[in-house]
């Protein structure tokens, strides 16, 4: 995920912050063309079962609580 936030930031001039070490170290592969940072956020979210908080103008991406 901190490749993933880096390539972000890096094409969409916003910074993306992964929130902590756990998330940080999951993987995430895909592929977007044209879709919008806050609908890339929201994909990328659900599968490695993230939110996404909007600070100014840096997203962050923080783990959800883990389901009992």
């Amino acid at each position: 995920m901190r490749e993933v936030a880096a390539q972000l930031a890096r094409w969409y001039g916003t910074p993306v912050v992964i929130a902590d070490s756990a998330l940080s170290a999951r993987d995430f592969t895909g592929s977007f063309n044209g879709e919008a940072l806050p609908n890339v956020l929201a994909v990328i979210a659900a599968a490695v079962h993230a939110r996404v908080d909007w600070r100014a103008d840096t997203a962050r991406l923080s783990s959800l609580p883990e389901s009992k």
